[in-house]
């Protein structure tokens, strides 16, 4: 009976690892203004990889990159991240942006979904560094009720559940 059971338990293992893709995710914070990460981003970043994994993704991050005005410099951080998931054998690269619009912020630096304009992504297949797809969601009209953590980790998992339709 126990052979049957470890037997059981490898093969489960084993089939679970053939379907799960392997991801490797960059957030990018697009706010021209700041030079340091807001916790936002962190909290957008939380909550992708979260998703991701409970979706049976095996996960993996690259530091946060704060957007230049230099467009060589974000072309050096891309070629950086995509090295970086081809050495550690990822399947994908998700590069998710985070676009700020502090203009009429009480609180830049807060919690508030209100400071996001909108989020987009690209993805690409890791081994040949090619986009495979892209996508963007604005954050729309902000409730009162849902301009704070949980609402910026809500609007993340829609972002997160579109981004996963289109890693192949």
């Amino acid at each position: 009976m126990k052979k049957i059971t470890s037997l059981l338990i490898v093969l489960l293992v084993s089939v679970f690892s053939i379907f799960a893709k392997s991801v490797s995710i960059q957030v990018v914070q697009n706010c021209i203004e700041n030079d340091e990460v807001f916790d936002s981003s962190y909290l957008i970043e939380q909550s992708i990889i979260d998703f991701l994994f409970d979706s049976g993704h095996v996960v993996s991050n690259s530091p946060i990159f704060i957007k230049s005005t230099d467009s060589k410099v974000n072309s050096i951080e891309l070629n950086k991240v995509l090295t970086e998931t081809q050495d550690g054998s990822m399947d994908y690269l998700i590069r998710i942006e985070v676009e700020y619009d502090l203009e009429n912020s009480k609180n830049p630096k807060a919690f508030l979904l209100s400071n996001i304009k909108e989020l987009s992504w690209i993805n690409y297949s890791a081994k040949t560094g090619k986009q495979i797809s892209a996508g963007k969601l604005p954050v729309k009209t902000v409730n009162p009720s849902n301009n704070n953590e949980q609402g910026i980790t809500s609007f993340a998992s829609v972002v997160a559940s579109k981004i996963t339709t289109g890693l192949r």
